[in-house]
């Protein structure tokens, strides 16, 4: 979750953005290998989530008048 220009607290940094947004990094259904484990970094992120006691949105229509699919979904209100 990240705020807007609409937020009483102002928008988020462009960085968590880039990172968290319907289209950030941690959102894309392509990952490269962790170099430091050789795992694809989504299996990281999936696994990571599900042991945190979560369970990870799978990949479907990113919503919110923005087009594709990815592992995030936005949500304007």
């Amino acid at each position: 979750m990240y705020c807007t220009n609409a937020c009483s607290s102002g928008a988020s940094s462009q960085q968590a953005v880039n990172y968290v947004g319907e289209n950030g990094w941690i959102c894309k259904v392509q990952h490269a290998a962790d170099p430091a484990t050789g795992v694809n970094y989504h299996k990281e992120i999936s696994s990571t989530i599900t042991k945190n006691g979560f369970v990870p949105l799978p990949k479907g229509v990113i919503g919110g008048g923005v087009a594709g699919s990815d592992y995030c979904r936005l949500f304007v209100h």
